[in-house]
């Protein structure tokens, strides 16, 4: 199964917005931001272990799409209900080119992905007021 185009050019418009410009909503708990920020950064040090762990051959490409699936359906699930849209679409996306290259695998994409969510992140960590 190869790549279909509507899932690449939707998460190449997710992709090209900053992740920097995260809408917070102005009603947001703070303690649960921050245990969202918490769970997220665990799952993408995780992702980022996985995608290490498949491209050095450490383990199946059934194993690591199975993995990556899991930690990105979490996040997906997880910032819809924190109502942020912009990072459940990027997970929503990322998802689906897993599904749809579940035998060549675009390591170098999925690192981009993980790289957008770490910033998205580290920017939701620095502007929540403590």
């Amino acid at each position: 199964m190869g790549t279909n185009t509507n899932t690449t050019v939707a998460l190449d418009r997710c992709l090209a917005n900053s992740p920097e410009k995260i809408n917070i909503p102005p009603d947001a708990d703070q303690e649960i931001i921050t245990d969202f920020i918490d769970s997220t950064m665990s799952g993408l040090e995780k992702l980022e272990g996985a995608i290490l762990s498949f491209d050095s051959g450490q383990i199946t490409c059934d194993d690591f799409v199975t993995t990556a699936q899991r930690i990105l359906h979490n996040m997906k699930g997880e910032s819809g209900i924190m109502d942020f849209a912009e990072i459940s679409d990027v997970c929503h996306h990322a998802e689906s080119l897993l599904y749809e290259n579940s035998k060549t695998i675009p390591v170098d994409r999925l690192f981009s992905i993980k790289d957008w969510l770490t910033r998205a992140i580290q920017y939701l960590a620095k502007t929540s007021p403590e």
